[in-house]
């Protein structure tokens, strides 16, 4: 049954091909947006080693082996690399090398770590055209546009855009991560938020403010240069180009409606995938199993695809999911 709804591409590697390049494969844990984190070193590592391939395993369906094909179509992306590369992996080809690595790559460090414990960054890690950091961002942005083009719901993803004309609005990408009423590792961890209501509506105008002050930093944007005047937002009428919306990818869906229907008095749409939703707790907890679990994860990479299609993207909370974006 899971097969017909998420069938696993024809390759046009053989299963001999395949075991005997050497490659990096790595194990990928937790939520979606760690697992990206994670893969991205992992990417970056396999690089660096003039390797040609890395091979991906994602588990948490119970019963279903490695998810990841199921979002990208194969178990392993071939990096497109230099001449050297794949000379070198040619003449290496019986020498059948792995690296295996588990979430953590050694030697990899997020730099909010060193946010954390207020630990400086030395200026030769984050300037200057071959600074290790300007390298590292153009390894992630190289591996997460082959993950968006090889996803399978991007067919899904384009005609949500079209429906609600992305093209033709100055797109608000809003992801809030407060937990789920989730009752563990999110409060012990210090993202928890004690008035959550409190938060929304104090979000929900700082959103305001935002577009106000693009009447001051564009007005070439709003019609005759004037927003109604006095204290009143920008509406959708009121815009002379691309008018704003608002796409709200969140893991509290209590908080839709309240949003839609705050923004809709200054005259700001807000929309959301339909999707698979949990009423309480960790998405990838709940749907633990089956056809239900597989597509879970699919709409929750929809929606980090969705955000980075944003004109603008607003990150209320602390998160993995919108750090890799």
């Amino acid at each position: 049954v899971f097969e017909e709804l998420f069938p696993l591409p024809i390759t046009n590697n053989s299963a001999n091909e395949l075991n005997f390049t050497n490659k990096v494969i790595h194990r990928a844990q937790f939520g979606l947006g760690h697992r990206l984190n994670k893969i991205s070193n992992a990417w970056h590592l396999t690089k660096a080693l003039n390797l040609t391939r890395i091979k991906l395993i994602w588990r948490d369906c119970s019963g279903e082996g490695n998810i990841f094909p199921h979002l990208f179509g194969s178990d392993h992306i071939d990096v497109p690399g230099s001449e050297r590369a794949a000379m070198e992996a040619n003449a290496l080809r019986n020498v059948h090398k792995n690296i295996y690595a588990t979430n953590d790559v050694a030697g990899y460090y997020g730099g909010q770590n060193f946010k954390d414990h207020q630990v400086p960054l030395s200026e030769q890690v984050y300037k200057g055209d071959d600074s290790p950091f300007l390298e590292k961002q153009d390894s992630d942005l190289q591996l997460f546009q082959i993950l968006r083009q090889r996803f399978v719901g991007k067919e899904d993803a384009i005609r949500f855009m079209e429906e609600h004309n992305f093209r033709d609005h100055f797109v608000v990408g809003l992801h809030l991560r407060l937990g789920n009423d989730e009752p563990s590792h999110f409060t012990t961890s210090g993202r928890g938020v004690e008035n959550q209501l409190e938060f929304v509506y104090n979000l929900i105008d700082l959103i305001r403010s935002f577009l106000e002050s693009l009447q001051i930093s564009h007005p070439e944007r709003f019609v005759n240069n004037e927003v109604g005047g006095g204290d009143c937002p920008p509406s959708s009428s009121s815009w002379k180009t691309k008018p704003p919306l608002i796409f709200l990818a969140t893991d509290s869906p209590k908080f839709i409606p309240i949003i839609a229907n705050d923004t809709s008095f200054f005259g700001v749409k807000t929309i959301a995938m339909p999707q698979i939703r949990v009423e309480t707790g960790v998405t990838f907890y709940q749907l633990k199993a089956g056809a239900k679990c597989l597509r879970g994860w699919q709409e929750m990479f929809m929606d980090s695809m969705l955000l980075s299609f944003s004109d603008v993207l607003i990150a209320a909370r602390y998160s993995s999911f919108t750090q890799i974006l």
